[in-house]
């Protein structure tokens, strides 16, 4: 059985690399002219001509010991190492000041004042919330610790994981918040789940997305997906620029907009939702 992903970002790369280890045959198309999306690391040479790099979306992954990420990285033979201290740096005043890698280490960060520490401590009394609505990862952070850390502290811890404003973001794109506060509270939650480590693959995150492409039988750049259409027996036909294929299955790894526009024909409802997005 054929299976087509459009989209060679993290996401559709893992796809087909889990298909493709269970013997399926699978083909990847990606309409940029490289793998990875938003996570590839760039040559950046640093001022004096030395070798550097620049991530182009997160900067690392949160890793616990013997989680599915870390048997991940395992099986792809990639060494995970800690970035180090000032890995992620914010600016305040006229200082540049380290983000603390380990949560024990926000109450002594002269990042917050003393209180939104002080209100940081009563984070363990504070009710749980309920499921729904749906909340905000500022707004999540701000009920349960306060304002301060949520405006001072978490655009800076997430902006190298999640690559986007903590204020555009669901509190679920950290899933493991909601987990934690069942525990009742985020400190008691992080004791008893294990904490979770930022580590970085050896040559930068992009080495995540070029090693699982190089363990693919079939990864074409270049190619946007034009039209899906939906053939006899469930098949489909994939209109690219230059270049169709028939396949059994079509998974759509794209932004939501892109795959709005091959879903509309099909799926108003499904696209309508995409669109919104």
């Amino acid at each position: 059985m054929t299976t087509l992903i459009l989209g060679g970002g993290v996401s559709g790369l893992l796809a087909a690399w889990h298909l493709h280890r269970r013997g399926k045959s699978v083909e990847v198309w990606e309409a940029e002219s490289v793998i990875g999306g938003w996570v590839q690391t760039l040559p950046w040479p640093t001022e004096d001509g030395l070798p550097g790099r620049l991530e182009k979306g997160p900067q690392g992954i949160l890793v616990r010991s013997d989680s599915p990420a870390e048997r991940l990285f395992r099986r792809l033979e990639l060494p995970l190492r800690s970035p180090g201290k000032g890995a992620r740096w914010v600016g305040k005043g006229d200082r540049l000041i380290p983000v603390p890698a380990h949560p024990l280490g926000l109450m002594t960060s002269p990042l917050m004042g003393w209180s939104t520490k002080f209100r940081m401590a009563l984070e363990p009394f504070q009710p749980i919330g309920p499921e729904e609505p749906e909340e905000g990862l500022a707004d999540f952070i701000a009920r349960r610790a306060g304002r301060g850390m949520a405006e001072e502290l978490l655009p800076a811890m997430v902006a190298g994981i999640l690559a986007a404003p903590p204020q555009v973001l669901s509190v679920d794109a950290i899933p493991m918040l909601r987990k934690w506060e069942s525990f009742g509270s985020l400190f008691n939650g992080v004791r008893k789940s294990g904490i979770s480590h930022l580590q970085v693959p050896e040559g930068g995150m992009g080495a995540l997305t070029d090693r699982l492409a190089s363990l693919l039988p079939c990864v074409r750049t270049s190619l946007r997906a034009k039209s899906l259409e939906a053939l006899p027996e469930g098949r489909w036909r994939v209109q690219g620029e230059g270049h169709s294929l028939e396949a059994e299955r079509v998974i759509l790894a794209l932004p939501a907009y892109a795959a709005a526009e091959l879903l509309a024909p099909h799926s108003s409802s499904a696209a309508g939702a995409l669109g919104a997005i």
